[in-house]
């Protein structure tokens, strides 16, 4: 059988078997999936819906920030030694004022939105030990910087 069948009317019917297989027992993306078969996400979408196809396995998407809030760590990490070690030679420019602003911002909406995933109610969210480590060192060289001025 082929991934596509022609309809009695000479359309081109994608496989539908096949389309279910590849959503429900792989991790390729939804798009990759549709675009394979020919089909726009929308005509995947209801059709998984109509036929309630098993959902994507658990976990894969959070499998996939956590490996992204990883990598986004350790490049901040990098950023920021690479930072401190030219701070040895030279005060810090604006713009890379700017730049330990904006991780700092990126690392505190990444705790937001994983404290919205857990649906998690606080006043104060818990962050990684890591991730407030990395938070507090950006607060105290912007804090010193500041003071530099």
């Amino acid at each position: 059988m082929t991934a596509m069948d022609r309809t009695t009317s000479g359309t081109v019917e994608p496989d539908w078997d096949a389309v279910r297989a590849e959503y429900e027992e792989t991790e390729t993306p939804i798009v990759q999936v549709a675009a394979a078969h020919g089909l726009t996400l929308n005509q995947l979408n209801t059709r998984r819906r109509k036929e309630h196809w098993t959902l994507r396995k658990p976990g894969v998407g959070r499998q996939r920030r956590q490996s992204l809030l990883a990598r986004m760590l350790g490049l901040i990490e990098a950023q920021i030694t690479q930072l401190e070690r030219k701070l040895l030679e030279e005060p810090m420019s604006a713009t890379e004022m700017r730049m330990l602003e904006s991780m700092t911002k990126a690392l505190d909406k990444i705790t937001a939105l994983e404290a919205a995933e857990k649906k998690v109610v606080k006043k104060r969210v818990r962050m990684d030990p890591e991730l407030e480590a990395i938070r507090e060192r950006l607060i105290d060289r912007i804090s010193k910087l500041e003071t530099e001025d």
